[in-house]
């Protein structure tokens, strides 16, 4: 029988003296407010190392074709370093104004063709650039609410967020539930 009792005890001891160091260390541990120190990852630039944006300027141009800009450069510096625009380009439906972003694909559209929209490939339309024929594009967009978006932020001021457009009563909240995936605001 001592056997049995030495089979007991030696899971039991070691249970027990397991449980005493952990009420001490639990029981050791300073009571009120904790400071946790979390390290966040540094923000990063989106400019290329060199300070140049790659750009895809194509469609009704002289010389379509992947060019560099420097932060600040416009659409229209774009068109220009792509030899200008061709005879047929219908630069009313795009905004030549815009500032240019490193990935950017400008579309010239000709006349009688519709924009492609948002000027970009795979870019959500900016509210605060977009001309009222892109905005037009939108499902449940028409030539009134667009013109009426794009008075609202001449006289108001540019959108802060894409739900200002039903804060400013521009749109209803249904059109907005199927817009708000396709548009975006840019300082």
């Amino acid at each position: 029988m001592p056997t049995l009792r030495l089979g007991l005890v030696v899971p039991f001891g070691l249970t027990a003296i397991a449980l005493a160091l952990a009420a001490v260390a639990f029981f050791s541990q300073p009571r009120g407010p904790h400071t946790l120190l979390l390290t966040l990852p540094e923000a990063t630039n989106t400019a290329p190392a060199d300070g140049q944006y790659k750009v895809y300027v194509a469609g009704a141009v002289v010389r379509p074709g992947v060019y560099r800009f420097r932060p600040g450069d416009r659409v229209a510096d774009a068109i220009e370093a792509a030899g200008g625009p061709t005879d047929e380009a219908d630069l009313l439906n795009i905004n030549l104004a815009r500032r240019l972003r490193d990935e950017d694909q400008v579309v010239v559209p000709r006349q009688g063709e519709a924009p492609v929209v948002g000027g970009t490939a795979g870019r959500k339309i900016d509210l605060n650039s977009a001309p009222a024929a892109v905005l037009e594009s939108l499902p449940g967009i028409g030539p009134t609410r667009a013109q009426r978006i794009v008075e609202s932020r001449t006289r108001e001021g540019p959108f802060r967020e894409p739900a200002d457009l039903v804060k400013r009563k521009l749109v209803p909240q249904s059109v907005f539930e199927g817009i708000k995936d396709l548009i975006d605001v840019q300082p």
